[in-house]
């Protein structure tokens, strides 16, 4: 992605912060047939030894998941607030424009063992969950049952 100068930011803290209220991102891939695929899911992040690191998961029933930690690299997209910038708002002719904010992140991925993946689970529920007047968290619903729901996706980090 094209990012001028003036508006690339490479302050860690406010790309994490950034992600944090737009956790909902986009990895992207290609699939066996070279083809470009993305999904759309939660994200948890961390910042570990200076580094941004990306945790999520995803459904073994979207074919993203089969292939993508052979891949040697994936894209992560996390969108922000945007919106149309008229012509009109200038005092001087201008062309109108588009004002938003996004992230991209490079990097390769590592499937989650069984604990981390019900880690990276705690935390993203948590994480949503706080927010709610009568929130939940895993411990509140029957082992059986998480269990159970685990085996139907993997988990990944970069």
């Amino acid at each position: 992605m094209f990012i001028p100068k003036l508006y690339r930011n490479n302050n860690m803290d406010e790309v994490i912060t950034h992600i944090q209220k737009n956790n909902f991102g986009i990895v992207v891939s290609h699939n066996k047939d070279n083809r470009i695929i993305a999904s759309h899911i939660p994200f948890v992040i961390k910042k570990i030894n200076n580094q941004i690191v990306l945790e999520t998961h995803i459904s073994k029933s979207n074919e993203q998941w089969y292939h993508i930690e052979t891949l040697k690299e994936v894209l992560v997209i996390f969108q922000g607030e945007n919106s149309y910038i008229s012509s009109s708002w200038y005092d001087h002719i201008n062309v109108p424009t588009w004002n938003y904010i996004v992230t991209h992140l490079y990097g390769k991925v590592r499937i989650l063992n069984h604990d981390e993946t019900y880690h990276h689970l705690n935390e993203l529920t948590q994480w949503h969950e706080q927010y709610e007047a009568h929130g939940i968290s895993l411990k509140s619903l029957p082992e059986d049952y998480i269990q159970k729901e685990m085996k139907g996706l993997m988990a990944f980090c970069n």
